[in-house]
């Protein structure tokens, strides 16, 4: 008798568990499953538990699509992480686990909680067989928000919401690339910016993207690929054309990279292919070294780059671009002082503030330019923030001291010499 309670006891504490370990989250309604209770009611904010699986599903609230969503329907919720992570909402390679009716009447956006910016949308455009669509936040806090018109309707969404940092970055404090194209960070220093490829970016086709392949020239005039694990950045032209390097690897499991400099206008939210064709060929940029060419830019604008990994491949790569190509985060030119101040002025992109600190690291103020009056020769760092987030350089302030006059031979003027003179 004791043995079977000790069995059953030892079940129980193994299978209870496992019975409660998920969680399913359906828009607009509460639901549970498994002892697992779920709210994701209008309005309402929903902090996860990253420890466990947590489904995010159309307000018909089916499996895989299994029950269509109704028209006209408008629901909102925020999701957080139960960690400072950020949120990964991944629509997994089931082909019903999104499906929005055709046109773009029934959408599914997605905001930044802290800040209120548009991160991502999901439509009908974004429902590829080929390809799983994924939402890798940097958010911690995501505010979805889903409506249908009164159209047709269809199978709805089936997600698995997680808390999933983004590959870590091997670029000495450059950001890794993003999944979404609404947080691409901006670079500050493509002079060796290396990525990865990786399996956590999935397929992201915004706006005027199809990403549906059909090879070059691309039928939607910007990719001639098909969109599997693309991820993007950001930078500040500081000429009209940039030549990148790219130097690819990864072995066995590395295809190649198809990438593609793009232009995005914000009034039209559309945009313009800068470089090649991005599968000139069918083949992308191959394992080993290549070069990507932009032109037709315009200075102090802001363009993105994108890379795929050709036919889902994951390849690690290093980019590189000439000095000067690109803006960088610039503390000026060393200056030299006898005595006094000197005023330093730091630059760099769009958006990027800045503090300042000397070498050993105390602080000496916040903004673009400081005046400092140092009485030694002093090295200052300027660090900015915002975009370019951690990017940094250093200037120079040299004290020189002055010199003291040099007295030579002094020759008086006489009666018989009228004139004097000085020596030197």
């Amino acid at each position: 008798m004791k043995k079977n309670l000790l069995l059953a006891l030892v079940l129980f504490i193994y299978f209870v568990p496992k019975l409660t370990s998920q969680t399913i989250y359906v828009m607009g309604q509460p639901s549970g499953t498994n002892g697992s209770t779920a709210n994701a009611l209008n309005g309402s904010t929903v902090t996860i538990n990253c420890g466990t699986t947590n489904y995010f599903r159309d307000p018909a609230g089916g499996a895989g699509g299994a029950t269509n969503y109704a028209n006209n329907e408008n629901y909102t919720v925020t999701f957080c992480s139960g960690s400072s992570e950020p949120l990964y909402f991944d629509f997994m390679a089931a082909s019903n686990s999104l499906n929005l009716d055709s046109g773009t009447g029934d959408t599914l956006k997605f905001y930044d909680t802290s800040s209120g910016d548009l991160i991502a949308t999901l439509s009908q455009s974004d429902d590829y067989g080929f390809s799983t669509p994924s939402i890798g936040t940097s958010s911690s806090c995501v505010t979805v928000v889903w409506s249908s018109n009164s159209a047709g309707i269809d199978g709805g969404w089936d997600a698995v919401v997680s808390c999933t940092p983004l590959p870590p970055s091997c670029s000495g404090g450059n950001p890794s690339a993003s999944d979404i194209f609404l947080q691409a960070p901006t670079i500050c220093n493509l002079d060796g910016y290396c990525g990865v490829t990786s399996a956590y970016y999935g397929e992201d086709a915004p706006s005027n993207f199809s990403g549906t392949g059909g090879g070059c020239p691309a039928p939607d005039g910007l990719f001639g690929g098909t969109l599997q694990n693309n991820s993007w950045l950001r930078f500040q032209a500081s000429t009209t054309s940039i030549t990148f390097t790219f130097n690819i690897s990864g072995g066995g499991s590395c295809n190649g990279v198809q990438a593609g400099v793009f232009g995005f206008n914000t009034t039209t939210n559309l945009f313009t292919l800068m470089s090649p064709c991005a599968s000139t060929s069918g083949s992308g940029l191959a394992p080993g070294t290549s070069t990507l060419t932009a032109t037709g830019l315009t200075i102090g604008e802001v363009y993105y780059l994108m890379m795929d990994g050709n036919a889902g491949s994951v390849c690690d790569y290093t980019i590189n671009a000439p000095q000067g190509a690109v803006t960088v985060v610039n503390a000026g030119i060393d200056q030299t002082i006898c005595s006094g101040s000197a005023t330093l002025t730091a630059t760099g992109p769009d958006g990027a503030t800045f503090n300042w600190t000397d070498l050993a690291g105390n602080p000496i103020g916040a903004g673009a330019s400081q005046t400092v009056s140092p009485s030694v020769t002093t090295t200052y760092i300027a660090i900015a923030s915002g975009v370019c987030s951690n990017s940094q350089d250093t200037v120079v302030v040299f004290v020189s001291a002055p010199t003291a006059p040099i007295v030579g031979t002094i020759t008086q003027p006489t009666c018989t010499t009228p004139t004097g003179s000085v020596v030197l």
